[in-house]
């Protein structure tokens, strides 16, 4: 990560409070170059998530305990991620998922809590974390 960002990183984490950033592939494609980013997570429908859908996102990452330079997340409509990226793990996030990898949005889980332990442990399966 180079200098610069770091700075930016900081003043972002330390300074606002942030724990997370929503990057555009576009604009931050040398970033995505950077072997800090392990986990990329694409989100359906992501731009127009409401404050509950992504405060419930936001919270799903955090279960997941992954250190805010560590991930990205994307919307998976608007950001195609291509295959050689640099990404050693991706996951998505669908209203509807059908393959593995994927499970269900935080937007489908507020219509439908009973789906949140079946969401939640296609999380821990995904990232291998251990029943506690």
């Amino acid at each position: 990560m180079n200098s610069e960002f770091k700075q930016y990183f900081s003043f972002l984490t330390e300074t606002l409070g942030l724990n997370s950033i929503v990057l555009d592939v576009a604009e931050n494609a040398s970033m995505m170059k950077n072997d800090t980013i392990k986990y990329f997570i694409q989100v359906e429908n992501l731009s127009n998530y409401s404050l509950e859908e992504s405060s419930l996102l936001k919270k799903m990452i955090g279960a997941l305990q992954l250190q805010p330079s560590e991930y990205a997340v994307f919307d998976l409509g608007e950001n195609k991620l291509s295959e050689n990226s640099c990404a050693s793990f991706k996951i998505i996030l669908r209203d509807q998922p059908h393959e593995k990898g994927e499970t269900f949005s935080p937007r489908i889980l507020l219509k439908n809590p009973e789906l949140k332990r079946k969401a939640w442990d296609d999380l821990k399966l995904a990232f291998d974390i251990k029943p506690t």
